[in-house]
Order: C-alpha cells, then sequence, then structure tokens
C-alpha cells in the first residue's frame, strides 16, 4: 500500500469520494505500467480512435447540426423580421446541390476541431450572387502577414495550381486560435491511446503471462518448448476455460496474478477522459463518464453546456456565415441560430415558457402556435394580458358601465 499511498494519498479501496488522480499522477502510473507516453505525437485519425475524443467530437457537432439558421433583417427601430425566399435564405437550407444544411455544419465543425480550421468557398455566378457553399477539406490554407491585415486563402487545385481568394469569398471556421484539438489535447489523448493497447494486449494476446511452468530438472531447449506447446494445447483458448488440467509429475504451474499497478489502470484511464471532457468543454456525463455526473442538476449542466460550449461556436459561425453572404453596406441583415431547437426535449418546460409568454402579453396565441409547428385561429393574433386575458389593447381603458335596469321596472 506504500506505492499506492504515495501516487493517490490513499490505497485502492479508500480512494472512493476522494478527487480523482491529477494527469501527472496518471502519467505515472502510466510509467509503471511500461506505457510510452508521448505527447505531441497525436494525429487527427488516432485521436477519433479514443471513444472520449470521439464522443465529444460528435456531440458538439451533432448539436450545432440541429440548429436551423435564418436570415433577420434589423429595422431601425429594432424590429426583427425573418427573411424567407431569398437566395441566400435558400443556401441555409441547402449550401450546395450534395449536402444539406445539417450534414454542411456537422461536417465543417468537425473539419474545425480536426485540423483548427474549417473552410468552405462561395462560388458566384455571373450577376455576382452566391450559388453554393462548397466544403474545401484540406484544400485550403490561410496566410495572415500581420494582426493588422485582412488574411489571404490559397485553394490547391487538382494540377497543382493555387487559386487566391479573399475572405469575402471563403466560409471560415476557427478552432481554439486556430490550433487542432488533437495538438491542444496531445497529452491526455496519447496516455488514452497508450492504455488502450496495453489493455487490448493485456486481455486479448495476453500482455502478461497466464501463468508459469516450473519444471522441478533441467530442460533442454527442446524440451521446453515440447512442453510449453502441450501445454498450450492443453490449457489455451476459450474452448478449454474451466476444463482439469493434468500435470506431469516433475512440472508445477504457478498463475500470474494481477498487480496493484494493473489494478489502477482504470484510475489512470478515468484521469485520462476527464482531462478530455474538460478540454473539449463538454461535461463527463454527456460522453457517458456517469460516476462523475452529479445528482439533481442534470437539467442545469445541459444549459451550461449550450451557454459556454456551443453558444461560442454558433456566435463563430453566425459571424463567418455574415462575412460571406453580406456586403459591408448590408449591416441590417444578420444570421442567426434557432437555439430553440434544444427545447423540443424538455416537452413540459417548453409549454410551460410558451404559456406565460402568452398571459404576460409577450407572444400572442398564433405566434406561441407557430413555434410548435400549430396552425393559428381566428382572435389568435391579439395580445392578451394575464388576470381576465383581455387584449393589450383594453388595458387602461374605462371599465364598461353597468347595464341599467328597465325604465319603470320593478326592483326585485
Amino acid at each position: 500500500m506504500g506505492l499506492l499511498r504515495t501516487l493517490f494519498g490513499a490505497g485502492a479501496a479508500e480512494r472512493k469520494g476522494m478527487a480523482a488522480p491529477t494527469m501527472a499522477t496518471a502519467i505515472s502510473w502510466a510509467e509503471l505500467l511500461g506505457l510510452p507516453v508521448a505527447p505531441g505525437t497525436v494525429t487527427s485519425g488516432d485521436a477519433l480512435r479514443v471513444p472520449a475524443y470521439a464522443g465529444s467530437v460528435r456531440l458538439i457537432s451533432e448539436a450545432l447540426s440541429v440548429l436551423p439558421a435564418r436570415i433577420i433583417k434589423v429595422s431601425d427601430a429594432g424590429e426583427r423580421e425573418h427573411v424567407r425566399g431569398d437566395r441566400r435564405a435558400r443556401l441555409l437550407d441547402r449550401p450546395c446541390s450534395w449536402l444539406s444544411w445539417s450534414e454542411f455544419v456537422a461536417g465543417l465543425t468537425i473539419d474545425a476541431m480536426q485540423r483548427g480550421h474549417a473552410f468552405a468557398l462561395a462560388t458566384r455566378g455571373p450577376d455576382g450572387e452566391i450559388r453554393e457553399l462548397l466544403p474545401l477539406g484540406a484544400a485550403c490554407t490561410v496566410d495572415q502577414a500581420a494582426p493588422t491585415e485582412p488574411p489571404v486563402y490559397r485553394i490547391s487545385l487538382a494540377d497543382g495550381t493555387n487559386e487566391v481568394h479573399t475572405r469575402a469569398d471563403i466560409l471560415h471556421i476557427r478552432c481554439f486560435d486556430g490550433r487542432a484539438m488533437p495538438e491542444v489535447l496531445a497529452g491526455p489523448l496519447s496516455l488514452s491511446l497508450s492504455l488502450m493497447r496495453h489493455v487490448e494486449n493485456l486481455f486479448r494476446r495476453g500482455a502478461k503471462p497466464g501463468g508459469y511452468l516450473k519444471p522441478k530438472k533441467q530442460l533442454s531447449e527442446d524440451a521446453k518448448k515440447n512442453l510449453k506447446k502441450a501445454f498450450d494445447a492443453a490449457a489455451s483458448g476459450p474452448e478449454n476455460a474451466g476444463r482439469t488440467l493434468l500435470l506431469e509429475p516433475d512440472v508445477d504451474f504457478d498463475p500470474a496474478v494481477m498487480t496493484s499497478v494493473d489494478a489502477e489502470l482504470t484510475g489512470v484511464w478515468e484521469r485520462a477522459t476527464l482531462e478530455i471532457a474538460r478540454g473539449m468543454r463538454v461535461s463527463p456525463h454527456q460522453i457517458a463518464e456517469q460516476q462523475k455526473a452529479p445528482s439533481g442538476n442534470a437539467e442545469t449542466m445541459g444549459a451550461e453546456f449550450v451557454r459556454y460550449c456551443l453558444l461560442p461556436w454558433i456566435r463563430m459561425w453566425e459571424g463567418a456565415l455574415e462575412i460571406v453572404l453580406f456586403g459591408p453596406d448590408e449591416w441590417p441583415f444578420e444570421v442567426e441560430f434557432d437555439a430553440t431547437e434544444f427545447e423540443r426535449a424538455e416537452f413540459a418546460s417548453r409549454f410551460e415558457g410558451l404559456a406565460k409568454a402568452v398571459t404576460h402579453g409577450i407572444l400572442n396565441p398564433n405566434e406561441a402556435r407557430s413555434t410548435i409547428g400549430m396552425p393559428p385561429y381566428q382572435g389568435g393574433e391579439k395580445y392578451v394580458m394575464q388576470g381576465a386575458n383581455v387584449p393589450v389593447s383594453a388595458l387602461g381603458a374605462p371599465p364598461a358601465a353597468a347595464p341599467q335596469p328597465p325604465a319603470g321596472g320593478a326592483q326585485q
């Protein structure tokens, strides 16, 4: 237990409820296991072999891909109008002939995380209008001589030549100041890959021997090979599991046991997973690390994921699209991602919010119905206020006079 206490402060059996080991401690355990950990050598393809990283990439890219985008025209009075039918608005539904909007957003977001940058070329017709947004993958590079100068984009063509474009023609999504996430998370990713290889060898090919044959007398090399071959044929493989093994009288067998260092492998792996989740700005429970999910506040953590992880991506996408779709003199137009799509899963919360918006005069009933795909009804265009649910236009008007009894009528 001395080694366990040195590295973790307590034995494995006493760590329940304690903080997870630090990354430095996890690497120390990896070194004890004899695992090569070489940060900075993880490729984007190898990184996706790590379930925690691949799950985080899918979580972010697929969450963004379900959000519809729309063009908003802002009036001088601040009123916002959804623009429909415009050529640019149609690009936000079908960027090009072979990609839907969801596929387009997911693909470029993954490219940005994997490479640090993602690019799409805005192709224009003779009239200067954008016809398509074409993903460029690794065919595009960006150069910027100085922070005060605009970037220059170079597209490598099949014939070996380059096309040069400005930012007005290139949809540019940048991740973490242009650094790829496999580079940023090289340490925990490299550790995770080493652990995966070790576990694969341990349980599939036998990184440690199943046991030791101890002859009581000296054997020749040929005799050793024959003894091992005969023992493997009788005891190795799942088909021989549980069978009774008969040994020669002059041979003993000692089974190999898992050491305390091997037993701590789970803790090391957990540390690496937490580091990946921290770097990707996702909660551990969202990539199936349920042991680190606090009870009772999953909804709050979901809101924090939207606010602190997805919202920066959303703002980056909106800004990049506005640069490409609109010229400098087209300020009243904006691109807006509709984040209310996240509320679809929260049926009760969504309807409660709509009901409050209607009873407080923020939305009229028809506007509330349109958000859930319901048709309008006659009279639903009036705004009402809670209480008697009277039209807003009637607020502040003098109350109607009480009806008068008919002339000459007897008082009952």
